[in-house]
Order: C-alpha cells, then sequence, then structure tokens
C-alpha cells in the first residue's frame, strides 16, 4: 500500500509538473489570447492551490498606485530638501567657476601644473562641468600627458555628447600620440555635429595626413640609411663636411651644389630634415654672415644662389620642409632680403623658391602665416618696373598668393598707406614698363581692393 501511494504521489507530482510548463508556454506566448487563456489557468490553479492548504489568500495589492493624500510634513521636508540642494549646487556652481577662471589665468601665463590643479579642484565642486574636463585636457596636452587628456575629454562627453570642443582637444591628443584614425574620428565626428566647422575640421584631417606622411617618411629613411644606400648615407657625410666652421665661401658653395644634387629624391631629403641640414647650413657663421650683408664679390654670389637652389630642391613637394625652412629663426628673417636683392639672379632664385610654395594650398598657407604679407606685396609690386623674367615671376607669385582670402585681409590693413603709395609711383612712372606685366598688376590690385 505503501508503495501504491507514492506511486500516485509521484505520477501527480510529474502531471504538477507538465501543467506548470504548459502554462509557462502559454504566458511566453506571442499570441494574445493565448496569454489571456494561459493567466486565467494559472489563477485558477493558484486558487486550488491556495484552498488546499487551507490558507486564506493574502489581498492583492498594487504597487503601482501613487498616494494621492500625500502627508504634509513630507512635502514640507520635500521642498526644503530640493531649496537646500539647489542652494549647494548654485554655490558649488559659483565656486567651481572661479577655480576655472584661475585655472584659465595660470594656463595664459604658461603655468600649466598650476592650470590643472585649480581645474581639478573646480572638478570637486562640480563634477558635471564640461569646461572644467577640456581645459584641463588642454593642460595635460601642453604638459604632454596625451592619455589623461584623453581620458579628460571622455568624461566631457560623457556630461554633453555633443561638445565639440572635447573632441578638438582628444584629437589633437591622438595625434601626439600618432594614433592617427582615431584623431581622424574625432574631427569626422565634429564634422557630424557641427557643418560649419568644415573648415577647421579640414585642417585638422590634413595636419592629421601631413603627420602621418611625414612619420612614414622618417621610418623608410631610416631604413634606407641602415641598409647602406649610397646616396642617403652621402647626405650624412656632406652634412658633416658642411658644419666645418670658418672656411671660404666657395667651399661651402661647392658642397652645397653637391649637396642639392643628392636631395632630389624623398628619403634624401628627409635625412637632409632630421640630420639637421637646415640648422647646419643656416646656422653657419659665414653663410650667415654672406646672407645678412650686401654681396661683394663673385664668390658670395654663387654662396647664395647655390643656398636658394638647395632650398627648392629640399622643399620641392616635402611639407616638412617647407614647414622647417620658413619656421627657422634666421631664414624667416632673411628671405626678405633676399628677395630685395640687388643681385638679379638673388632675386629670381628667391621668387623661384617661393613659387614652390604658392603652387599648393598648404604652401601658401606656410608663406601667409609666418611671412609679412604687406612687405611681400610692396616688393612684388615693385619688381613690375624691372625690365627682365622677374617681372612675370613677381605677378605669378601674387597671382597665385591672392587665391587666399587671408593674404587679401592681411594686405588691407596696410593698403592705404603702404602698398596702394608705391603702386600710384607705378602709376605714374615715365620710365617704359612692361604693358602686359603691368596690366596684371592693375587688375591683381582691383582684385584686392575690392
Amino acid at each position: 500500500m505503501s508503495g501504491q501511494r507514492e506511486e500516485r504521489e509521484l505520477q501527480g507530482f510529474l502531471r504538477d509538473v507538465d501543467e506548470v510548463a504548459a502554462l509557462i508556454e502559454g504566458l511566453k506566448s506571442e499570441d494574445p489570447a493565448v496569454q489571456e487563456k494561459a493567466m486565467a489557468a494559472t489563477e485558477k490553479r493558484l486558487r486550488s492551490v491556495s484552498g488546499k492548504d487551507g490558507k486564506k489568500p493574502k489581498p492583492k495589492v498594487d504597487r503601482t498606485v501613487i498616494n494621492t493624500q500625500p502627508s504634509p510634513s513630507f512635502l514640507v521636508a520635500l521642498e526644503k530638501d530640493a531649496q537646500e540642494r539647489a542652494r549647494r549646487r548654485k554655490e558649488n556652481e559659483a565656486s567651481a567657476n572661479a577655480l576655472k577662471e584661475k585655472g584659465n589665468d595660470a594656463f595664459s601665463q604658461g603655468d600649466y601644473a598650476s592650470a590643472v590643479q585649480n581645474y581639478t579642484e573646480g572638478l570637486k565642486k562640480q563634477k558635471d562641468m564640461p569646461a572644467l574636463y577640456t581645459n584641463r585636457a588642454q593642460a595635460y596636452i601642453k604638459l604632454q600627458k596625451y592619455g589623461k587628456a584623453i581620458h579628460d575629454c571622455s568624461w566631457a562627453l560623457r556630461c554633453n555628447e555633443k561638445c565639440t570642443k572635447a573632441l578638438f582637444h582628444m584629437g589633437k591628443a591622438y595625434l601626439a600620440k600618432k594614433h592617427f584614425q582615431q584623431a581622424r574620428e574625432c574631427y569626422l565626428k565634429i564634422l557630424e555635429i557641427d557643418p560649419q566647422k568644415e573648415k577647421l575640421c579640414k585642417d585638422c584631417i590634413n595636419e592629421i595626413d601631413l603627420e602621418e606622411k611625414k612619420l612614414h617618411q622618417e621610418e623608410r629613411a631610416s631604413e634606407d640609411l641602415k641598409s647602406g644606400k649610397l646616396t642617403a648615407v652621402a647626405v650624412n657625410e656632406m652634412l658633416q663636411k658642411l658644419s666645418k666652421p670658418d672656411q671660404d665661401p666657395l667651399y661651402y658653395a661647392g658642397g652645397i651644389r653637391l649637396l642639392t644634387d643628392l636631395v632630389q629624391a624623398c628619403t634624401e631629403q628627409t635625412l637632409f630634415r632630421t640630420n639637421g641640414g637646415f640648422g647646419v647650413i643656416s646656422d653657419n657663421k659665414v653663410i650667415e654672415r654672406v646672407l645678412s650683408a650686401k654681396i661683394t664679390s663673385p664668390a658670395e654670389l654663387e654662396l647664395v644662389c647655390a643656398l636658394l637652389l638647395l632650398w627648392q630642391a629640399a622643399c620641392k613637394g616635402n611639407e616638412e620642409n617647407q614647414r622647417l625652412l620658413l619656421t627657422h629663426p634666421s631664414v624667416n628673417a632673411q628671405l626678405p632680403a633676399l628677395l630685395c636683392s640687388e643681385a638679379p639672379d638673388v632675386q629670381e632664385q628667391c621668387m623661384a623658391l617661393l613659387s614652390l610654395y604658392a603652387q599648393t594650398e598648404h604652401g601658401r598657407t606656410l608663406l601667409i602665416r609666418h611671412l609679412n604679407t604687406t612687405k611681400w606685396l610692396q616688393t612684388l609690386i615693385s619688381l613690375v618696373k624691372v625690365a627682365d623674367g622677374r617681372a612675370d615671376s613677381a605677378m605669378n607669385l601674387l597671382t597665385h598668393l591672392i587665391q587666399e582670402e587671408n593674404f587679401k585681409i592681411q594686405c588691407r590693413i596696410k593698403l592705404s598707406t603702404e602698398a596702394l603709395p608705391i603702386f600710384i609711383q607705378l602709376l605714374s612712372s615715365s620710365k617704359p614698363l612692361n604693358e602686359a606685366v603691368l596690366s596684371r598688376c592693375i587688375a591683381l590690385m582691383g582684385d584686392l581692393c575690392s
């Protein structure tokens, strides 16, 4: 009898399991009718189970119902708490803004460590202020702590996912770490958020492309030098010879001519740059003296022309070399003097160098950014009166430069006081002028004044 009872209990248990499984499947069904039927069966089964236990079922409570008659004391406490929170937030916001301004002052004075400290204190007062994160990121970039800058920009984006300033500085930090693709993605995201920042994003992406190109050039040049490529080794050897001090101008002129023949390809141009070629040449005392003074001998003329030809060869098609040349302190000061030289050959080669820059948007941007545009305009206008090819070269150069709106803007600042008087003298000159060149000059000045 005991065995039969256990068998019946087991069978009953298994039936219960099957019924519960069927109910669960019904409740999971996507068919509303099946779900409703399963729900009714479930409630019926629960009632039957409760009845079998002999226990009174607990009353159901709808926990989603909101009490429509809260205690007055609770409302008073709630309002007081809200007011207190608002007061504290206002105080913290004022403190955070004050610390941000202190950080900005320190940043503007170049004290980036103090700037970071102030921004950090500000974030303790208000953790959701994007400006504190982006400003601290900018200071970290100045301190070359690029990982921390990226982390701060990420937090700024958590506070405001459309914070373009955070994306801008994040892109700069990624670029410094040579993570080129991540840097590009930052500026593409800015463009999605604000299409009006197209020029900014384009310039930043161009900067990334140039930096990546520069890295690949230097890696390739290093490999060629290690492998013993003849021209690569020769560039190094020639720079060492030219670094000898106090030699005759013809010694340097001859060496520079040989070096010019070597730096015709990208690898050799890159090795010229990475081995300090611009400094070796421009910082040489003899060369610097010849460039800074009036040319008094054929040897000095040969040296200056050789140097200008070398710069042309080193910079042709090489954006990083173009940048380094124009940002070299002595070169930046010497080029205007060379363009005004009394030696026609020097003027011609100087304009050839500048024309090399003017042929590309990147090169024109460098010229406008690093040179005195008003001074260049005056010099180019004055060359209209010469009778040889320099006049045409000057107008060709001016034609390229005037394509850039920034060139026009800068030239207009002192146009009436510095450039126009020279132009008026040119028009009233009794000396015969090349009519074609003069016509081009008049048209260009009209474009500049429009």
